[in-house]
């Protein structure tokens, strides 16, 4: 090496990982489905990185092509298989210490018996258990604009490297952030916090450099321009004292006669009939997108000796400032309770006043809404041991800053009556802001490979990742649902004449039975009723299996084949025309 500082690169930045290693907890949804040889080897790459996709994992890589034009395409299809699991618990005495207010009440549970086929028992503590299972998953698909119920990653991408040239170029498109759930089952529990729910960053654009600074030192900047979309469905409801005693008060006061003088005061039923503590009071979706989130991501790939290398990348933070429009449809108890605070006597409508709760009901609540939305810078380090010219061996760490996101808030632009009403059950952000604590934790995961290349054309890949969540337990709901996982990943890939690869890989990922009990999560099971978050599961247990299993495949070849590709497939498509039409053959 011409420059000896730059072997000092990897020691530095190992100990600079190792320094964030205090609090480090977890990933997320980062790099689950990007590129076919990433996911073979289970992201442990940045040693070694795979190729165009570099781009994302290690853009020093980009100095690994040869010379000329190269083309790569590829596609990665997910498929998610989440099992919500709910046990109501006999131990829960009910709101108001009423019978009649506990589990057995709460209509997830309706319809479910304790025993299935042949007497077997559903559940071993007690008779309440149901579950329910994402039959999909979700994505946003942009230009279209809209939602489905299915999941796909696409990537494109070309590099270029001039005759003798240091430098390489490239620019690429691919999804570096997803995730999505589809509880489509109208019975599915999981409808109260998260019926259907995505979230999801797509990099559109992505022009990049490497160049070789040294024979054995190569440096690379991606710069990212992307879109950011969110989206989510969900039923809502406040289990808790304090509406539980609306509908004990309004059945009690049903037909009452009420004495002549407090008619100035209270009309009957109280609260028009009060609130079901577990039945819904809204349905609400919302969904949101930036087309416009920059980013970008810095290189190193530096490999001493043919036998040993280093890799290492720093991906910068995204923040997408949202806009986007909601929707809240409101159930007839709750409109109820409004048309009672607006139309009864001058004590209510005084009362209505002073507290500043709505008076004309109404069923349906749309127009816009800001949030902000933060996906966290990233550093990974990786190391390539060769023993055998054909054995190559990885090892990577990998850090995410997944602290930044402390918090969800959704900014509305008008009062909203759920929250006008929720001030009463201790909400605090105000008619125009619906907020959830998260304060997730920063992430130190691990990720090991192997690469064999079996003959000059077939390579066989495996890696391993263990992927401790970022969600702290007790922050737990339905909108950021990922527990710890294991990731196994395979594939193979096989060298063409001309240059070019095709790449054929998958993953399993999972996680079985993580579990939330009662009183655990502060955003799903608390009955506290000082706690400002909604806890539609109050009291209950809750367990999930999670898996996601992953196809992917990808080619990359000379850029000049490709056109050619093209272009014969080009003429193929003129050919069936003419034939096809009777002018044409007439005219022959």
């Amino acid at each position: 090496m011409k420059n000896p500082a730059s072997k000092l690169l990897p020691v530095v930045f190992f100990l600079a990982v190792l320094a964030w290693q205090d609090g480090a907890r977890a990933t997320f949804i980062e790099q689950l489905a990007i590129d076919t040889r990433a996911i073979s080897m289970a992201n442990a790459v940045t040693a070694r990185p795979p190729g165009h996709m570099s781009i994302h994992y290690n853009p020093a890589g980009l100095s690994q092509f040869e010379e000329g034009a190269w083309w790569h395409q590829g596609v990665t299809v997910p498929w998610l298989v989440k099992t919500s699991k709910f046990r109501g618990s006999e131990d829960f005495d009910g709101w108001l210490m009423m019978d009649r207010w506990d589990h057995h009440a709460d209509p997830v549970y309706e319809g479910h018996p304790a025993y299935g086929e042949e007497g077997r028992r559903l559940y071993s503590a007690d008779d309440l258990y149901v579950e329910g299972t994402a039959q999909s998953g979700r994505m946003y698909i942009p230009i279209y604009d809209e939602a489905i119920n299915f999941q796909i990653s696409p990537r494109t991408s070309l590099a270029y490297r001039g005759e003798d040239s240091r430098l390489t170029l490239a620019t690429g498109m691919y999804t570096p952030f997803a995730t999505g759930a589809n509880h489509a089952d109208a019975d599915d529990p999981t409808r109260f916090g998260g019926k259907r729910a995505y979230m999801q960053h797509l990099v559109y654009q992505a022009p990049s450099a490497s160049y070789e600074l040294t024979d054995r030192l190569a440096v690379g900047l991606s710069m990212g321009f992307g879109q950011s979309s969110m989206g989510a469905e969900m039923f809502a409801r406040s289990p808790n004292d304090l509406v539980a005693l609306t509908r004990e008060l309004g059945e009690a006061t049903e037909g009452m006669a009420i004495p002549p003088w407090t008619y100035l005061y209270y009309d009957e039923p109280l609260y028009g009939g009060g609130i079901h503590p577990w039945e819904p009071v809204a349905e609400i979706e919302v969904k949101a997108r930036n087309d416009f989130t920059p980013s970008y991501n810095l290189g190193v790939l530096y490999e001493p000796f043919d036998w040993l290398g280093f890799g290492m990348v720093y991906q910068s933070e995204i923040e997408a400032d949202m806009h986007g429009s909601f929707s809240i449809e409101y159930s007839e108890d709750f409109q109820r309770v409004v048309h009672w605070y607006g139309q009864g006597p001058w004590g209510t409508r005084r009362t209505a006043a002073m507290l500043d709760m709505p008076t004309q009901p109404t069923q349906k609540q749309s127009g816009r809404f800001t949030t902000e939305l933060v996906f966290p810078r990233r550093m990974q380090f990786g190391v390539r041991l060769s023993p055998l010219s054909r054995l190559h061996l990885m090892f990577d760490l990998k850090w995410s800053e997944w602290s930044a996101r402390e918090r969800d808030e959704l900014h509305f632009d008008q009062d909203i009556q759920m929250l006008q009403i929720a001030k009463l059950t201790g909400h605090v952000d105000g008619n125009r802001t619906l907020a959830s604590d998260r304060y997730m934790r920063d992430t130190l995961d691990w990720a090991a490979a192997v690469e064999i290349n079996i003959t000059d054309r077939i390579d066989l890949h495996f890696g391993y990742e263990f992927r401790e969540s970022s969600v702290r337990k007790e922050y737990f709901d339905f909108s950021t649902p990922i527990p710890d996982l294991h990731n196994v990943g395979a594939g193979i890939s096989y060298h063409l004449d001309n240059g070019g690869r095709i790449d054929v890989g998958g993953a399993y990922i999972w996680n079985k039975g993580f579990e939330i009990g009662p009183e655990e999560s502060k955003n799903l099971t608390s009955t506290d009723y000082f706690n400002d978050n909604i806890n539609m599961f109050a009291g209950q247990h809750f367990e999930q299996d999670m898996e996601i299993y992953l196809f992917s495949i990808g080619f990359i070849v000379p850029f000049e084949s490709y056109v050619g590709y093209q272009k014969g497939n080009v003429e193929k498509m003129k050919q069936r025309i003419r034939f096809l039409n009777p002018f044409t053959r007439s005219g022959e």
